[in-house]
Formats: structure tokens, C-alpha cells, sequence
């Protein structure tokens, strides 16, 4: 259940649209590969890089990525 909604959160975030596939029974919501937000996508790596090479602690890192996170969405 948690690895769903990390999926279902990391899809909604990286990518702007998403679309619906469907194969027989079988259903699945797919981003849209030309959607994907290079700039969003950099801030998880870098919290991957500040949390497994720099080992820098939680509270550091989540103060860090927080505001860039925010500045995303107010900037253009």
C-alpha cells in the first residue's frame, strides 16, 4: 500500500498528464513520457544524493528540499 501511493504521488508530480491504458481486463493510468519535469525530477536526486553519499541528516535535507519544492510551483 505504501509503495502504491509513492507511485501514485511520484506520477501526479513528475508528470503533467497522464492517460489511461487499457488491454483487455487489464487497466493502468501511464504518464505521458513528453510530460515529465526535468526540474521536478532534480529535487528527489538530490535528496537521494544529500542521503545516501553526503549523509546529511533528515532535518537538514528535508530544509533543503522543501523550499525548492515550493519554488517550483510559485515560480514560472
Amino acid at each position: 500500500m505504501i509503495a502504491n501511493l509513492a507511485l501514485y504521488f511520484a506520477e501526479h508530480t513528475l508528470f503533467a498528464h497522464t492517460f489511461n491504458w487499457v488491454w483487455g481486463p487489464f487497466r493502468a493510468r501511464l504518464p505521458e513520457p513528453g510530460t515529465l519535469s526535468p526540474i521536478v525530477l532534480g529535487i528527489p536526486l538530490a535528496a537521494l544524493v544529500m542521503t545516501f553519499v553526503l549523509k546529511w541528516p533528515m532535518p537538514r535535507i528535508l530544509g533543503i528540499c522543501a523550499p525548492l519544492g515550493m519554488s517550483t510551483v510559485l515560480l514560472p
